[in-house]
């Protein structure tokens, strides 16, 4: 698999993706029929040879809930491994789908009556994917994509968003 990937970086025609954005992450609520939307910060960087891309994405975001007398903080974290394939490679206008493994872990700060206690979750093999589309004018890259996420921190169902990304090719 290592191998596979250096030959895949080391090909002619290689293109640096750096990229950042946001994902408007929707999270079920204890009632079934109710969702919550996050916005996690999220950090792309890769290489793309012709119609084919390999990239690291790193995306975090935190939420506080509750009261005076209780509060409870979550900081969210994920890192994913992206293969994806794009049609149309050499057009302004692109399609694309994309898979990936990863980790997801939790951290947990809960504050009861002044007292304080932090907990974190093991990491959780996670796997997501996305179909979005891209627009390219000169180097810069704008991106638009669906994406579902299935790990042990989620429900039985996926975890679905939105994503909005920017950025340059090198």
């Amino acid at each position: 698999m290592l191998f596979f990937v250096i030959c895949f970086c080391l090909r002619s025609h290689a293109d640096i993706l750096a990229l950042v954005g946001e994902n408007n992450v929707f999270e079920r609520e204890a009632y079934p029929t109710q969702y919550t939307s996050r916005s996690p910060f999220v950090i792309r960087v890769g290489y793309q040879v012709e119609a084919n891309a390999v990239f690291v994405e790193y995306n975090q975001y935190s939420t506080t809930d509750g009261m005076s007398q209780l509060e409870i903080a979550r900081t969210q974290r994920e890192l994913l491994v992206w293969g994806r394939h794009s049609f149309w490679p050499d057009s302004l206008f692109q399609l694309y789908v994309q898979g990936a493994p990863g980790v997801e872990i939790e951290y947990v700060k809960t504050d009861f009556m002044g007292k304080s206690s932090q907990d974190t979750s093991k990491p959780y093999f996670a796997l997501a994917a996305a179909a979005g589309g891209a627009v390219l004018y000169e180097r810069f890259r704008v991106e638009v994509e669906l994406r579902a996420l299935a790990s042990g921190l989620s429900s039985p169902n996926p975890t679905l968003s939105v994503g909005f990304y920017g950025g340059y090719v090198f």
